[in-house]
This record gives structure tokens, C-alpha cells and sequence, in this order.
């Protein structure tokens, strides 16, 4: 699986970003000639590529490889040691020329990594030849974020990868927002907000949340920092991405019903839920009320008519974040996360709910702990025939299965069910070697990863498995254990062979995907989070362009995806928008003369529309076209698309929506 990153935009020349050109020596039919590129103050250049037009021929070149592009044109490329240039700092390079009978001329409509920049001071726009008169040297205005349509895995998606993120996940876990691999995501809950004495959401964790300093953060007064504002610069790197705001939990639940209980206090929380969305850049709240009228801790408050104030709380909220929505153009999302057992979803108005849900979120997991009297599935997906517990119910119905075919048997379309699972496993301690420990007594909860009895997948692969703990797998319940016959622990977990069996018996009964607790617990090569992500998202391409208009040559694009199994990459376009977008012949395109230039361009390394998977330089930089380059479309409806193939078998593997923009 390879991540591709592709951005492009037109920008004015960095501060102190220039290159100088000297001939050393001549006679009569060449002369030698220096260049020393001198980068940016402010951020060093990656993969440095220099391109100038130049009257001249070139022979012989040392410190880059240099290649002609005709016309005059060449392109210079950094050697391995001295490919990339530090903030402020420089690198040279020489060749020897050929004079043709021209009086000897400096280069000229030089960019470096596709930035005009001066030569001796001259210059500075970049691109080839001098363009048409009254070309722009900067765009007319910042470059918005464009609009995507559609965009795979946001609008209306065929399937949800949906994780949380908790706020505790920057201390002790040293995990934080950057580290999310965003591009095998759909949707994150943050975890978790709160609700204070007014019954108002509140902050869970200001600090985290909203204060903790990571580079680039400002401490202007007001300034936005801590994993929200992470949050936000991911979604602007993955603009597929949403985000939704969780409130409540397991912890954190204990004045829901205090909320629900009056139309004013209803329509006080929503308001202020709908305030925090907007305030903190998330697309959605997600409810996690552990539980209407019993089920969660002891000390929550609870009464007998949370089953039909919680409708009438998401009613609100539905009500609220629509009218938020029709001011502010969009869709705002609003999710729960709902019990998996019998005797708790039976509290819920499960054929009620749905209308006001773009999803649920069921938690099949829990099912068994330090709790129960004896080792078993906290995670099965469906009935184990040897069960011994002695209520039918727990023996019967504690799976996913069962929680899902009740939630269909409530009327709730299959698309907006989303199954739960953890990427943790819940152990017990003293456990006999009867069974490899499955369904057994225990003496005890061992210390887990954080906390007592909870264990990450990565501990349980990495840590309990390499010290001595034998895997076992169970046909019936689909679900993985672990047992450690010397030690006595057990631990009832999630892995790459038990998750690609939930992603298959989500895509066969049409559900809308999976969510999972949560994104610290996983291994570092992220094995269940891709595992999800190939079983339900498969290969997959997003594409955003964007230009300053009036004429301006600039284009920003930007390629994000996953796209394994392919070989190669292209941005395919056409400046002939059809009647309805997508109608095109042409992978949903118009065919004129722009789309067929670009859907023969031979691909190539260093070609910014049509690259080899893996070998172009600008996966992890800017590259900025010449002004007025592509001026000749200047009024014009521009729609294109990014394209992912096997140019072996040959077959499409991934296709972006069609991102439109006015020329």
C-alpha cells in the first residue's frame, strides 16, 4: 500500500529563493558555465529540480544530471548528495556549453521545483517562453479550499471506516493527531467532550484539547492549538475526512438524562453542541449517552423517561445542526453510539432514532470482562454452540450478529448500521489450562497495557505472543484468544484475520461500515486499521484543484489516496464541462483537446499530471506551475479527474471524483 501526495499551486517567489549564473570561461565554440541555486530563508527545498530556457547547447554537466525537454528548455536534477538544499542554504552544479553562433546569454524563465525564480536578478516568473502579455506574477487571491464532487467517502459513501481519538491519547501513549493515518479513514470521533453544570457541552480536556503547543502553533491571544487544531490542518491534508465531536462516554455520561429531560434544556444543549462543532472546525457530534434509563455507572442519574426524551433529543440536535447547515451550505453529521446488549438497546427507540442519524455506531464489544464468571468473547461476531454460560440470553445474543439483525428487526436501514469493534483485548488472570482457558474461572484481572484488564492489540502481538501466549481461534465466534499456560492470562482480542471477517460481513449484509476503539491501540504499520480499510474502502483516489481565476495560469491540485495494485497515476481533464457532471464519454469527462493531450502524455518521474506510483518527487512538496501556462483557458469550466491503473493487467484501480473549477 502505497500513500500518494501531490500539491500544487501557484505562489509568489519564496524570500531569497534565486539561482546565479556564471561563464568561468569561453572561446570560440563554448565556454563553461556555473549555477549555484540559492533556497528559501524560510523552509529548505526537497528533491530540488531547476528548469530554464537556455540558447544554448549543453554537453558535458557535473554536479546534476541535466536533460534537454526541447525548444531550448532544460532540466537539472540535484545527485544524491546534494539533492536537497537547507534553509538558506545552497548547492552548484556546472556543465560545459555549446555557443551555435549565439552571442552568449544568461538562462532565463527559470523555476525551481516549479517556482519562478530570478536569474542574476532577472526575472522570476518561471515557464517556458515569455507567455502573453500582462501575464500575473501572483494570484488575484488566496487559493480556497475547492470543492470536491464527489467526493469518494464523504458524500454519501458506499462504507464507513469510523475511529476514535481520545483526548488522554497525547500523554502516556504519546499518540497525537498527526500520527492518525488519515488516508485509510473516513470518519474520526474525538473522545470526548463533556457536559457541565448548566448542562451545556464543555471541554473534556481543555488542555489537550484545545492548548497544547505543537510546532507551528501560535500563542496569539485566541489562538486555536492543541488536538483540535490538529484536527483541522489533517482534514486540510485529507479532505475526505470528517470529524465528529463525542460527548459523554462511559465516564462522562452521568447528567444525559438531566439534558433531555425539558424541550428548554434540550434546545440549550443542541445550541451549545452546534456552537462547539463550528467554533472548533468539526463536520458532526456524535452522542455516546451510556445509558438511557440503566446500564452505565451506578452514579448516573436515570429515570424511566430517557427511552423517549433521548428521541426527542436527537430530535432537537437534528433540527439544530440542519438549520446550522442551511445557513452555512452543508450537511453537519449527527451520530450515536448505541449498546450491543438485548436488555440495553431496549431502551432505546430504535425505530424511532433513526430518522434524525446519519448513522449508529454499534458497540459489539464489552460483551464479557472481569465481570462475568468466566473467561469468554468480549468481541464475538456470532454465537459460540459451546457457550456454557447458563442465561440464554448472554449465550446467545451477546455477538455482533445478534445486535445487528435486531437493529434491522427495528426498521434501521442496513446502510446506517456501523459495526463496532475494538482494537483491544479484555484479559483475565489464573486462569486453568482446560479449554487453552476458554470458558473458564479466573483468580483475577491482570495489569494490562494502561490499565488493569484492557490490553492493545500491539501489546498483545508484540508483547504476550513473543513471551510465550499461544493463539487460538474459534470457527463459531469468529474471534481470536490468546492463553499463556504458564502464567494463567488469557485475553479475548481483535485481529487481521477477525476484522477482514467483519469487513466481509459488513460489505454481505450492506451495512455501513465498521468504527472502532481506538486509534492508540494499534500497531505501528497500522495492521487493523488497513485491514479494515482494504476490506471496506478498497483502493481509493481524492482530487481538489483549485485556481486564482481571471485568466491566471496557476493550478492547484492536490492527489491523496491509497492505491494498491497500481502502477501508475494521471490527472485526466477536459475544459468541456458536461451537461451533468460525470455524464462525460470519458471516465465520466467531456473528450476535447485538452483531455486528449493529457490522456496520452507518456508518464514520467518528474511530470506533475502523469507519474510511476512511488517515483515522483513532488509527493511530499510544492510544485508551482508558470504563470499564464495554461492562460488560454481563462474563463473556462475546468473538470478533471485523478486516475490510478495497472498498466500490466491492464485494469483501473482507483477513480476520483470530478473536481470542477471556473478558469
Amino acid at each position: 500500500m502505497r500513500t500518494l501526495a501531490l500539491l500544487l499551486f501557484w505562489a509568489a517567489v519564496a524570500s531569497g529563493q534565486s539561482v546565479t549564473y556564471t561563464v568561468s570561461s569561453a572561446w570560440s565554440t563554448g565556454f563553461t558555465g556555473a549555477v549555484v541555486i540559492h533556497g528559501p530563508a524560510s523552509a529548505p527545498v526537497t528533491a530540488w529540480v531547476l528548469e530554464f530556457d537556455l540558447p544554448h547547447g549543453i554537453g558535458s554537466h557535473w554536479d546534476a544530471t541535466i536533460t534537454p525537454l526541447g525548444n531550448g528548455r532544460f532540466r537539472a536534477v540535484g545527485q544524491s548528495w546534494n539533492a536537497n538544499i537547507a534553509a538558506g542554504g545552497n548547492v552548484s552544479f556546472g556543465f560545459s556549453g555549446i555557443i551555435n553562433g549565439t552571442p552568449l546569454t544568461d538562462p532565463s524563465n527559470a523555476t525551481l521545483n516549479g517556482v519562478g525564480v530570478p536569474v542574476n536578478g532577472q526575472g522570476g516568473a518561471g515557464g517556458p517562453g515569455s507567455g502573453p502579455s500582462g501575464c500575473p506574477t501572483a494570484p488575484a487571491g488566496p487559493l480556497a479550499a475547492p470543492p470536491v464532487a464527489p467526493p469518494p467517502g464523504v458524500a454519501a459513501p458506499d462504507r464507513r471506516v469510523v475511529g476514535y481519538f481520545t483526548a488522554w491519547s497525547v500523554y502516556g501513549r504519546n499518540y497525537h493527531v498527526p500520527d492518525v493515518p488519515a488516508e485509510r479513514l473516513t470518519h474520526i470521533n474525538y473522545a470526548f467532550a463533556n457536559i457541565d453544570s448548566n448542562l451545556l457541552i464543555a471541554l473534556g480536556d481543555p488542555y489537550a484539547d484545545i492548548d497544547k503547543f505543537y510546532p507551528g502553533d501560535s500563542w496569539a491571544p485566541g489562538a486555536l492549538r492543541g488536538s483540535f487544531n490538529r484536527l483541522r490542518l489533517l482534514k486540510e491534508e485529507h479532505p475526505h475526512v470528517r470529524t465528529l465531536i463525542s460527548v459523554g462516554g462511559w465516564t462522562w455520561s452521568g447528567l444525559f438524562s438531566e439534558v433531555a429531560l425539558s424541550p428548554a434544556r434540550r434546545q440549550a444543549f443542541a445550541a451549545s453542541c452546534v456552537q462547539f462543532m463550528t467554533q472548533y472546525h468539526f463536520d458532526g457530534v456524535d452522542i455516546d449517552w451510556e445509558y438511557p434509563v440503566s446500564g452505565g455507572l451506578a452514579s448516573n442519574i436515570t429515570r424511566p423517561e430517557d427511552k423517549q426524551n433521548y428521541t426527542l433529543l436527537l430530535q432537537e440536535l437534528r433540527a439544530q445542526l440542519d438549520a446550522q447547515g442551511a445557513m452555512d451550505g452543508r450537511h453537519y453529521l449527527l451520530t450515536i453510539a448505541a449498546p450491543a446488549g438485548p436488555g440495553t438497546y431496549a431502551n432505546i427507540e430504535l425505530d424511532l432514532i433513526h430518522p434524525y442519524l446519519d448513522w449508529i455506531n454499534v458497540m459489539a464489544y464489552d460483551f464479557h470482562g472481569s465481570w462475568s464468571p468466566l473467561t469468554n468473547f468480549h468481541n464475538g461476531l456470532y454465537a459460540a454452540s459451546g457457550d456454557p454460560s447458563p442465561d440464554p440470553v448472554i449465550a446467545t445474543q451477546f455477538n455482533g450478529n445478534s445486535a445487528v439483525q435486531a437493529y434491522l428487526a427495528a426498521g434501521i436501514p442496513a446502510d446506517k448500521i456501523v459495526l463496532g469493534a475494538p482494537f483491544y483485548g479484555r484479559g483475565w488472570s489464573g486462569v486453568p489450562a482446560t479449554n487453552n482457558g476458554l470458558w473458564q474461572p479466573f483468580a483475577g484481572t491482570p495489569q494490562g497495557t494502561w490499565e488493569p484488564g484492557l490490553f492493545d492489540y500491539d501489546h498483545v502481538v508484540e508483547g504476550l505472543i513473543p513471551a510465550g501466549a499461544t493463539r487460538h481461534w474459534h470457527a463459531e465466534a469468529q474471534v481470536p484468544w490468546v492463553h499463556d499456560p504458564q502464567t494463567g492470562l488469557v485475553v479475548s482480542y481483535e485481529d487481521d484475520q477477525s476484522l477482514a471477517n467483519k469487513a466481509q460481513y459488513v460489505v454481505g449484509n450492506g451495512l455501513g461500515g465498521i468504527m472502532f476503539w481506538e486509534l492508540s491501540c494499534d500497531d505501528a504499520p497500522h495492521t487493523l486499521l488497513s485491514v479494515l480499510a482494504d476490506g471496506l474502502l478498497g483502493p481509493r483516489l481524492w482530487l481538489q484543484a483549485a485556481t486564482s481565476g481571471a485568466g491566471a495560469g496557476d493550478l492547484w491540485l492536490r492527489v491523496t489516496g491509497v492505491v494498491t495494485g497500481a502502477t501508475h497515476v494521471g490527472v485526466v481533464a477536459s475544459a468541456t464541462p458536461a451537461v451533468m457532471p460525470g455524464a462525460g464519454s470519458f471516465l465520466g469527462l467531456v473528450p476535447d483537446p485538452l483531455l486528449l493531450s493529457l490522456a496520452v502524455r507518456p508518464p514520467a518521474p518528474l511530470d506533475v499530471l502523469h507519474w510511476p506510483v512511488g517515483q515522483s518527487p513532488y509527493v511530499n512538496g510544492p510544485l508551482i506551475l508558470a504563470p499564464c501556462t495554461l492562460a488560454g483557458l481563462a474563463g473556462q469550466i475546468w473538470e478533471g479527474r485523478a486516475v490510478a491503473y495497472d498498466v500490466a493487467a491492464p485494469a483501473l484501480i482507483a477513480l476520483s471524483g470530478i473536481a470542477t473549477l471556473v478558469w
